[in-house]
């Protein structure tokens, strides 16, 4: 079951495609469900969004995300596409999964560095925010954007437990 969240606003480019997801979800939670027509009537509300997009230019404006939001951005994985634009870039709190793949990866980074419009100093990872190493929210009104495209020991910890299941279920094929 997903967490206990009140309210699920849906929405997507292909309307079948938030339809499709709004059906798998109403079986994995009781937050009431809504499938928007615009982006912005599905944002008016949101305290947390999540973006999983293969947008290749921004198709959220920072004024359409409210206060207090904390923003996953997962989709945009190449240095000439993006999925924030410079200015949510600039307004948010910024924090990555790690500053290497932001610098080299990022195109939500690296147009904006471009444009002279941020620094590398605004890039906090993720391991400094848990380690206390960096502040999370500072001002109550403040957006989070955290940006992801995962890390190597993600994909390897995943690979060691699917692995891990066929070998305890006599599943899979031996390859050499």
């Amino acid at each position: 079951m997903l967490c206990a969240l009140s309210e699920l606003h849906i929405w997507s480019r292909t309307r079948l495609y938030a339809d499709r997801f709004a059906e798998w979800a109403s079986d994995e939670t009781k937050a009431a469900i809504r499938v928007h027509n615009f982006v912005r009537e599905a944002l008016a509300e949101a305290d947390i969004v999540c973006r999983v997009t293969a947008a290749s230019v921004p198709i959220v404006e920072r004024d359409a995300i409210q206060a207090e939001c904390h923003l996953n951005a997962v989709g945009s994985f190449r240095p000439n596409v993006r999925e924030l634009n410079s200015d949510t870039m600039l307004q948010c709190q910024l924090i990555f999964d790690s500053r290497a793949s932001a610098l080299s990866e990022f195109g939500d980074v690296l147009v904006p560095l471009k444009e002279n419009k941020m620094s590398e100093a605004s890039i906090a990872q993720l391991r400094d925010v848990v380690m206390s190493q960096v502040g999370g929210r500072t001002q109550t009104d403040e957006v989070i954007v955290f940006k992801s495209l995962g890390l190597a020991v993600e994909d390897l910890t995943a690979a060691r437990t699917v692995y891990d299941r066929a070998i305890e279920q006599g599943v899979g094929s031996k390859i050499e």
